[in-house]
């Protein structure tokens, strides 16, 4: 069985798996044909891995946060396959994959995940240990807002830019 995994929040990169082994992957991070650049390079890989379509059985997209077109072309992309291959399609947030890849039995209360938007500009979501979704997804600029940071809280980020906005502001109750 392969699964298609899409995330097209910034630029365009998927990944295809067998039995847990990643059979292919291509990462390219330009914004521009999205679209075209998906259907084109999927359908490279599936001939380089000497299968088709027909051989995929699920596909996961990232659906957000990121470029709005390119969730869109992503989920696209998949409900095409779903219509027309009875494909199965599952959607996740990015919030919801890095809470999951992070949970740990020593892990403090509460997980803050900020993904980088811009500079000082992230989106931000609060879980609880248990992987309880404990805040909606906001945008926060963090040089122009506090966040609050307990010693029970813990900071994960898919950028190293986090720290450096926070050792600007000082923070040293957290644990990154």
């Amino acid at each position: 069985i392969m699964i298609l995994i899409i995330d097209c929040t910034v630029g365009v990169e998927f990944a295809i798996i067998s039995n847990k082994k990643i059979l292919f992957k291509k990462k390219n991070n330009k914004l521009k044909n999205i679209s075209e650049r998906l259907v084109l390079e999927v359908e490279k890989a599936l001939t380089k891995l000497h299968s088709n379509y027909q051989n995929i059985k699920k596909v996961v997209v990232v659906i957000g946060p990121g470029s709005f077109t390119g969730v869109r072309t992503a989920v696209t992309f998949a409900k095409l396959l779903k219509l027309s291959l009875d494909i199965k399609i599952y959607g996740l947030s990015k919030f919801q994959i890095i809470n999951f890849l992070t949970v740990s039995k020593s892990m403090s209360d509460t997980k803050n995940i900020f993904i980088l938007n811009n500079n000082s500009s992230f989106f931000f979501q609060r879980f609880k240990k248990n992987v309880e979704i404990q805040s909606k997804p906001e945008i926060v600029d963090l040089k122009k807002r506090v966040i609050k940071i307990t010693k029970e809280s813990r900071i994960i980020s898919d950028s190293f830019s986090i720290k450096k906005c926070l050792r600007q502001k000082k923070v040293t109750d957290i644990e990154i």
